[in-house]
């Protein structure tokens, strides 16, 4: 939707190290969201879909409940409302204030999934 993931590396002088916790993904090129030009992003397209919702057995619990994970398009002309989706085991996905694409929301089972994982 968004383009090929790929991996930003900042590098500092020559001879050092890369510190990998500044390694982080990005979309490059092909998106279908994004029109480009050459390899360089111009504008927005494609404003009418406002999310992808992928409904799924979540197969982490004995119960196996249907969920939604949700994909938000950070250029949606109207966004998906925030209040849609948000079940215990839902999550939700988009671009947070800087633009990175983040998960937005956890459930509350998803996040007690998480936390008993660590």
């Amino acid at each position: 939707m968004l383009g090929d993931i790929g991996y930003e590396v900042p590098l500092g002088p020559a001879g050092s190290d890369v510190d990998s916790r500044n390694i982080r993904p990005v979309f490059t090129v092909n998106g279908r969201m994004v029109r480009y030009k050459g390899n360089l992003p111009v504008s927005a397209q494609n404003r009418t879909i406002n999310a992808i919702v992928v409904a799924e057995r979540y197969y982490e619990v004995s119960s196996k409940p249907v969920r939604c994970v949700v994909h938000e398009n950070p250029y949606a002309r109207m966004p998906l409302p925030q209040d849609l989706f948000v079940g215990p085991y839902d999550e939700r996905y988009g671009a947070d204030r800087e633009g990175q694409i983040v998960r937005l929301y956890a459930g509350d089972a998803v996040a007690r999934f998480d936390r008993s994982a660590m």
